[in-house]
């Protein structure tokens, strides 16, 4: 099975609208393409219920942005903060024991590896 790839980073927000640079025309140079759109949306079932998911979609798109072009370095600070600090200890407090639990967690829930 192919794994697929996203859209490399940095990706851009202009209001509702996330962009990033594709590919490169030979007459134009590089293209920039919408990679998705956020918009507010309203659910209304058979029975007369209705709900949204909430939030406005131009803070939607920012905060997607925000968090697509930061993960990397993130996840990088993390690896190189438990690769520092992530050895058999058992002087460690309690709290920065959980906190090292927490940045293991985090580097596998963003897909990354730990390898400390």
């Amino acid at each position: 099975m192919t794994e697929q790839k996203h859209t490399p980073t940095p990706w851009e927000v202009q209001g509702k609208y996330i962009y990033a640079t594709g590919t490169v025309d030979t007459f134009c140079g590089p293209v920039i393409g919408v990679i998705a759109v956020c918009e507010e949306t309203q659910e209304t079932d058979s029975e007369g219920r209705t709900w949204s998911a909430g939030g406005d979609a131009l803070a939607n798109a920012a905060f997607i942005v925000r968090a697509v072009n930061s993960h990397e370095a993130l996840v990088k600070a993390l690896k190189a903060l438990s690769a520092a600090v992530f050895a058999p200890n058992d002087d460690r407090s309690p709290e920065l024991k959980a906190a090292l639990e927490l940045t293991v967690a985090a580097i596998l829930q963003a897909g990354g590896e730990h390898g400390a």
